[in-house]
């Protein structure tokens, strides 16, 4: 897994150290899965994760909509160049995993690049056991180290109806912070706009550097 493959690398090259992590939007999402999946083993003593799509399910049914295809569009983009830069090589897997290359080169929303190929080179039988695996939302009760989660109401992308509320109320391991403007990972102010968001990321992360006696040089 990536997060092994990295973590091993910092801990050989800086004897050890204490780890914390930030993961914003589909990066929230695969940290928090990678927190969750740890439990009291995670390697992190604090972790903070903005704007994550806490249910893919959700999220990509929204961006099928017409008024959420200017945030389709790109990321179908991106899927597509992806495709189109390994086209040989998926053409030699075709039937191993049971996809047709051209036919998703053309294929216009999100939703059905997760079900015609992502879910399938992954060993999932149907989109939905993909998006129940690794969709945080459903395994919040796992977390075992302090989390703080950031989101706008009133994200586009990540919509408000993906968070799991009740689940990171019911966990003492987690602080949720919701904003009533702010996008998807946003928050600007001032006359020289800003992020301010990243102010209490800090903070938090501090507090728990802090509290666990990290002494950094």
């Amino acid at each position: 897994m990536d997060f092994d493959a990295v973590i091993k690398y910092i801990n050989k090259k800086f004897n050890n150290p204490s780890l914390y992590a930030v993961g914003i939007s589909m990066g929230a999402n695969l940290l928090n899965r990678f927190v969750e999946n740890t439990g009291v083993d995670c390697p992190f003593k604090a972790v903070v994760c903005m704007s994550g799509p806490y249910n893919l399910d959700v999220v990509t049914q929204q961006l099928t909509k017409d008024e959420s295809m200017i945030y389709n569009d790109p990321m179908i983009d991106s899927c597509r160049e992806i495709l189109v830069n390994n086209y040989k090589f998926l053409k030699m897997n075709v039937k191993q995993h049971n996809i047709d290359v051209d036919a998703l080169i053309n294929l216009e929303k999100l939703r059905d690049y997760d079900k015609y190929f992502v879910s399938r080179i992954n060993g999932f039988k149907t989109i939905d056991d993909f998006y129940m695996d690794i969709s945080s939302c459903h395994y919040i009760k796992d977390i075992k180290i302090p989390t703080l989660f950031i989101h706008s109401l009133d994200d586009p992308v990540c919509i408000k109806e993906c968070i799991p509320i009740e689940d990171i109320i019911k966990n003492e391991n987690c602080i949720l912070m919701l904003t009533q403007k702010g996008g998807h990972i946003e928050w600007f102010t001032g006359n020289k706009p800003y992020r301010w968001a990243y102010i209490p990321t800090l903070e938090y992360l501090t507090y728990h550097s802090k509290l666990n006696g990290d002494k950094w040089k």
